[in-house]
């Protein structure tokens, strides 16, 4: 139990750290880079495209999810496994992709919420 709280304390102190560290970066770049005028409004139009990407990257992921790219997925994994990796095909047809992935595509079903999440909280700051 122990050793548990230590490296429980260990995580929380680097946490704290790159945290601080980020806010003194986020800090000094906005001095240095846009600290002249019509800085603030630079940031917000950043914000928002940032924001834009990550709801899109949601939207992307329920594409993905529904099955869509399985036949690509399928190709790019077993041209991976035999030119890179130089073993045998994973999978043996596209239809055997498909199957194996449902089970995984189920349990990950609602992934995309964060992105939406993200997404919104990042345009409702622009």
């Amino acid at each position: 139990m122990q050793k548990v709280k230590e490296i429980f304390e260990n995580i929380f102190f680097r946490i704290i750290v790159l945290i601080i560290i980020g806010i003194s970066a986020t800090l000094l770049l906005y001095y240095f880079c846009f600290g002249g005028d019509g800085g603030l409004l630079k940031w917000c139009d950043s914000f928002f495209i940032v924001g834009a990407a990550i709801f899109l990257f949601g939207c992307f992921q329920i594409v993905c999810n529904q099955g869509m790219f399985d036949l690509f997925n399928y190709s790019v994994a077993n041209m991976w496994s035999v030119f890179v990796l130089r073993e045998d095909k994973h999978y043996v047809d596209a239809i055997d992709y498909r199957d194996q992935k449902s089970e995984s595509r189920k349990k990950h079903k609602f992934y995309f919420i964060i992105y939406f999440v993200v997404g919104i909280l990042k345009k409702q700051m622009s």
